[in-house]
């Protein structure tokens, strides 16, 4: 089952404040803002994620493990 929107944003967030890694910064190429978010970067990724109830349960599963909760249409449903 897939639908026209079947693509999500991957967000990726790179912080190295202070980071020093024993040679110069050679990746970013472009001019430098001087302060600190010239060592941050924040890249948007699009990428296919596929439609099935399997995937929706697996989802679900590692967000209560991450945050420890249900939704709360979820709470509903159990207490039935």
């Amino acid at each position: 089952m897939e639908g026209p929107r079947s693509v999500a944003p991957i967000i990726t967030v790179f912080d190295h404040r202070g980071c020093k890694r024993g040679k110069a910064d050679t990746e970013y190429q472009g001019a430098l803002a001087n302060g600190p978010e010239d060592e941050m970067l924040v890249k948007v990724t699009y990428k296919k994620v596929p439609l099935s109830a399997g995937f929706a349960d697996k989802v679900l599963q590692q967000t209560l493990g991450t945050f420890g909760q249900a939704p709360a249409g979820k709470k509903a449903a159990a207490k039935k």
